[in-house]
């Protein structure tokens, strides 16, 4: 019975974590050098003080924590660039847009780390 319960666990504790890392559907990825090319709504997700150290021109600092409550700062109709520094903030700031309605989404794939 022990191992029955422990193996139920095992799969719930798999599903989650698959769950979290999971590319969000219609998000698409690009790299940090296709980044640059681009004329959209660029943001970053980083905390303040990590954009201070390190960031971009045309990426505006809009923290994952804030993110919910910023999003009337952004246009839903036009494509929306994140980047944070390794790409997993940025995957879930991607979640948080395509939950509210924002249709063109793009990751930039190994975040500010992969800025070329």
């Amino acid at each position: 019975m022990e191992t029955i319960i422990q193996g139920i666990l095992f799969v719930v504790a798999i599903l989650f974590i698959g769950n979290r890392f999971m590319p969000v559907k219609g998000v698409s990825h690009i790299t940090s050098k296709e980044a640059k090319d681009k004329k959209v709504q660029f943001v970053d997700v980083r905390t303040q003080g990590e954009y201070r150290s390190n960031h971009r021109k045309p990426f505006r600092n809009i923290p994952l924590h804030t993110l919910k409550n910023r999003l009337g700062e952004l246009q839903k109709d036009k494509e929306v660039v994140v980047i944070c520094q390794s790409g997993v903030r940025s995957m879930k700031a991607a979640k948080i847009l395509k939950k509210h309605g924002f249709k063109h989404i793009t990751n930039v794939k190994g975040g500010m780390s992969s800025w070329v």
